[in-house]
């Protein structure tokens, strides 16, 4: 609607991105499906909160346990993780891996917090002490997991600039592939 506020429009076509998104799981028994909910909120230093994260997280991982009817022992939700702890999340033999049922799971991730141009000038997640985890290594790693399907939903700038400063230096914008599919996926 043409008097929407700009805020308000984004949050429509967020809710509208993610029900689509996640209408697939709805729609059929989830009991072999992982769901990775991060929700980083608080920075270390003198790095900006991302205010909202954790509410955002939590209302993801509440549809997700009741509407697409995740199980709870195969939902991780993690807060304010850093880059070492994402790394681990999702290493060869990490817990989403060992959850995962060869060609029965569904994958869906989840990421509300800061983004930045990462060390390769690609797009990466910033975690709570400032660590960049690449985007394009969480791709291709979960790209190589067994999983039926994945769906990675990012709630996430990745200028380096948020509404209370920079977040990263340089601050440069850092473009994002269109939405696509994992390779095998």
């Amino acid at each position: 609607p043409s008097g929407m506020s700009k805020m308000w429009q984004s949050l429509w076509r967020s809710v509208l991105a993610a029900t689509l998104l996640l209408a697939p799981m709805a729609a059929r028994a989830a009991a072999d499906d992982v769901a990775v909910v991060i929700g980083n909120q608080r920075y270390a230093g003198t790095l900006p909160a991302a205010p909202m994260a954790e509410r955002d997280a939590a209302r993801v991982r509440d549809y997700l346990l009741q509407v697409a009817g995740v199980p709870s022992a195969r939902l991780l939700q993690l807060h304010d993780v850093d880059r070492a702890e994402m790394a681990r999340l999702f290493a060869v033999g990490g817990r989403v891996e060992r959850l995962v049922k060869p060609g029965d799971s569904d994958i869906f991730g989840y990421y509300a917090g800061h983004g930045a141009p990462g060390e390769d000038g690609g797009p990466a997640l910033l975690g709570r002490g400032g660590g960049r985890y690449p985007l394009a290594s969480l791709l291709a790693r979960l790209a190589e997991l067994p999983a039926r399907r994945v769906t990675v939903v990012l709630e996430a700038g990745f200028s380096g600039i948020s509404h209370a400063g920079p977040v990263a230096t340089p601050a440069s914008p850092t473009p994002l592939p269109a939405a696509g599919t994992l390779p095998g996926h």
